[in-house]
């Protein structure tokens, strides 16, 4: 049995460090969506969830026997890995109900021009986040996956 893990938006695989520590069966794969995205040559324009689960699907061989572990947004394509391959998925804090997110982005169309040409990858952008994160037992964590 394998045990895919998938981290959130803004996280990389050692978010999974401790859990991972405390399995002790199973064949682990810690995934890095940045690499895995990166490796994807042929990757469609239009990708989205479901189809970033098959290709997961299909590179890491998943069947019903293995299991899928998704934080956040890691949750999300691991919801969709278990729709298209029947494994088993464990979704930590995911598929928030978009209404109650807090955000002063709302418009979808918006949010992926300011992706699209960079400016959520700016400098300033790093600052405004890392200034607003509240939580001191998590902020040095935080701060390195802005980074």
């Amino acid at each position: 049995m394998k045990i895919l893990f998938i981290h959130g938006f803004v996280e990389d695989h050692s978010i999974f460090n401790e859990v991972r520590i405390s399995i002790a069966q199973g064949e682990q794969i810690a995934i890095d969506l940045e690499k895995v995205l990166a490796d994807w040559h042929d990757a469609p324009e239009d990708l989205d969830v479901q189809k970033m689960a098959v290709y997961l699907i299909q590179k890491y061989e998943i069947t019903s026997q293995d299991c899928v572990i998704g934080h956040s947004m890691g949750g999300w394509i691991a919801s969709y890995m278990k729709e298209e391959s029947g494994c088993k998925a464990i979704l930590l804090a995911s598929l928030t109900d978009q209404k109650k997110l807090i955000t002063p982005l709302t418009n979808p169309t918006l949010i992926k021009y300011l992706i699209k040409f960079g400016i959520f990858q700016s400098s300033m952008m790093e600052s405004f986040l890392k200034k607003g994160y509240k939580f001191p037992e998590s902020k040095q964590l935080y701060d390195g996956l802005i980074d």
